[in-house]
């Protein structure tokens, strides 16, 4: 099916050293398919004299009916941020390291625009997760992620002690340096590298993964996507955060609520037509044996 695409809003990893050379070739790909680029306003930086209309990200995305990112996963979950309330598909272009959410490497740049624009790429929809902090009662932000909600404490203090409850119910007391709620997406970020398990994509579940907990009974947990979860943090609780996707941290407070949920937004990734998840952990995990 063909997006009709007049316009694409582009996203560049700045510090990555070949952000500019492939910025430019991704401008002259998007106009020679016709298509108008939108550039967010630190990429046009990348190139002082380019012509292309710049703007911060969240209005490029609003006037785009296609997001391109050049980078790594980190950078796909930024635009993420703008682009999934407005149902906006993303093309990630792969910088990283890892690369499970940008399929597409930079040498298949023009192949994997025109695919887009003449509608041979897969839309894979993927589950996402709202958080809400509540102060005395009131709602005082809300954040949204594709990956995972982080509750953690900084750089210094105590052990954060979080009270869970589960749907209503009590569930535990973790006492760790904190608490990943993760996606299936987010199964091969942070949470994997806190012991968490590698979940199928599409599968109707999040993760529970404490952070180095103090109590060896309290192991990753998986439940229901449609499980809502209270974090409560406790009256003697400092220098606590909620990063959502790695975000920026949201500080939180002696007594807040965090309530977290399956959000009713989904992120739309454009995938190669029989791109296969198993495929992509065997590369990005070295899974390819001896």
């Amino acid at each position: 099916m063909t997006l009709k695409i007049r316009n694409a809003a582009v996203l560049a990893n700045t510090q990555h050293p070949s952000a500019r050379a492939l910025l430019r070739r991704c401008l002259a790909a998007l106009r020679d398919l016709g298509v108008g680029p939108l550039l967010d306003a630190d990429t046009a930086r990348l190139l002082p004299k380019e012509s292309a209309p710049r703007m911060p990200l969240d209005l490029a995305v609003a006037q785009a009916q296609v997001v391109v990112t050049l980078g790594g996963d980190g950078t796909l979950l930024k635009a993420c941020q703008p682009a999934a309330p407005l149902g906006r598909p993303l093309l990630g272009i792969n910088l990283g390291r890892r690369g499970y959410l940008t399929a597409h490497g930079p040498e298949h740049l023009e192949a994997a625009l025109a695919a887009a624009v003449q509608g041979r790429l897969t839309q894979m929809r993927l589950c996402m997760l709202e958080a809400r902090v509540m102060h005395r009662g009131r709602l005082v932000t809300k954040r949204l992620a594709l990956n995972d909600m982080v509750l953690a404490r900084g750089s210094w203090g105590r052990l954060a002690a979080l009270e869970v409850r589960l749907d209503g119910h009590p569930l535990t007391h973790y006492l760790a340096d904190g608490l990943i709620v993760a996606t299936p997406t987010g199964s091969t970020a942070y949470a994997l590298a806190a012991g968490g398990p590698l979940l199928e994509p599409g599968l109707p579940c999040l993760a529970l993964v404490p952070i180095a907990p103090h109590t060896l009974s309290h192991r990753p947990l998986v439940i229901a996507s449609s499980s809502k979860i209270e974090l409560n943090i406790p009256a003697t609780a400092k220098n606590l955060g909620l990063s959502a996707d790695g975000l920026p941290p949201v500080r939180l407070a002696a007594g807040d609520k965090v309530q977290v949920a399956r959000s009713r937004f989904q992120a739309l990734l454009l995938m190669p037509r029989g791109h296969d998840w198993r495929e992509t952990l065997r590369d990005k995990l070295d899974w390819r044996g001896y």
